[in-house]
């Protein structure tokens, strides 16, 4: 059975992770961690389809998160199993790419932790940002748990499902109100019974990552950028998929906007269309003909997805016209060269 349609793409303010969607409860499973201090996060279904949604629950304990979904129809329900894992089995996490490409990644149990009295399961190796949040299988599709990564602790386990289905019980019951569990008693709390930021079950003060009331200074550069976008009329919480990173659309394209911290410039590019077979040689010549005429933009082939990249916007010499001018063009450009290149392989 393929669980493929099932698995989104997760974006967080700092991380990026997969999802898994549970249709009997309309829910979207994910790791904390990528999504921790936030209200909502980005939910990615296809490449045309996000929605910003709500984050009805967190748990900083087991770095598991909940984000409601819609109702969504023909989709696969997942149970989990109740076989037992050993240690040396192999496993197969299944996570989505930004591009929204299933991955699978096999991985092999190595041996079991004790987390707060749950027993979870340690896997020989480091979850990445496609499997993390993933849904993890045995040789013979039985669904084992949720694969989870650590960041703060470069851990790497398998939530079986014996954890998280009580959870999902007692949320339920809970009508799927907003709710946290709470670093120091381990309860799961209703956040309307939350009084001063005060767990209502111990006492303990909460502070404002664990309720998500934190908000995140953004650096001069962030706000360049998302002022320039919001001026060509991108919607910028569809379009911030993660720290100092940007995703949207324009027609059939897709633009991505970046920069890393510790790097001296911001790169823009495009993803177009696949180069196919059909008429290949005359869609490379039309390429490298256009390459002269474009301005500070440049056609690049990689593993046969046609990409147009933006020439390296240096840090200290970004402004708003700048920036404004090369993400105008490759907004533009992406568009216009992505219609024709793709009507040059239907011919």
């Amino acid at each position: 059975m393929s669980y493929h349609k099932n698995i989104f793409f997760i974006a967080g303010r700092n991380y990026r992770a997969s999802g898994v969607y549970l249709p009997n409860h309309k829910i979207i499973i994910t790791a904390n961690e990528a999504i921790a201090n936030q209200k909502e996060a980005l939910v990615k279904f296809s490449n045309k389809h996000k929605e910003i949604l709500p984050i009805i629950y967190s748990d900083s304990l087991l770095n598991l998160a909940f984000i409601q979904a819609p109702d969504l129809k023909e989709y696969t329900k997942l149970s989990f199993s109740s076989i037992a894992v050993s240690v040396n089995q192999n496993i197969t996490v299944i996570g989505k790419s930004l591009l929204g490409h299933p991955i699978e990644k096999m991985v092999i149990i190595k041996g079991f932790t004790d987390l707060n009295n749950n027993k979870v399961y340690d896997i020989d190796t480091q979850l990445t940002e496609q499997t993390n949040g993933g849904l993890a299988t045995d040789t013979y599709g039985n669904i084992i748990g949720i694969a989870i990564r650590n960041y703060s602790k470069k851990q790497d386990i398998i939530l079986p499902g014996n954890i998280i289905m009580p959870i999902l019980d007692e949320l339920k019951q809970k009508k799927y109100a907003l709710s946290l569990r709470c670093p120091v008693c381990h309860k799961i709390i209703l956040k309307e019974n939350i009084i001063e930021k005060t767990c209502p079950n111990c006492g303990i003060i909460l502070d404002d990552k664990i309720l998500g009331k934190e908000i995140p200074k953004k650096d001069e550069i962030t706000l360049k950028v998302e002022k320039i976008l919001s001026s060509l009329g991108k919607n910028i919480a569809l379009s911030t998929i993660g720290k100092h990173f940007w995703e949207i659309e324009e027609g059939s394209a897709t633009i991505y906007i970046r920069y890393g911290e510790n790097e001296n410039f911001i790169t823009a590019f495009s993803v177009l269309t696949e180069l196919k077979d059909k008429n290949k040689s005359k869609v490379l010549d039309f390429l490298l003909t256009e390459n002269e005429k474009l301005p500070e933009l440049s056609f690049a082939i990689h593993k046969d997805l046609i990409f147009l990249v933006s020439n390296y916007i240096y840090k200290k010499d970004f402004d708003e016209k700048l920036g404004r001018k090369i993400f105008h063009n490759i907004v533009y450009y992406a568009d216009y060269y992505d219609d024709i290149i793709i009507k040059m392989q239907e011919e």
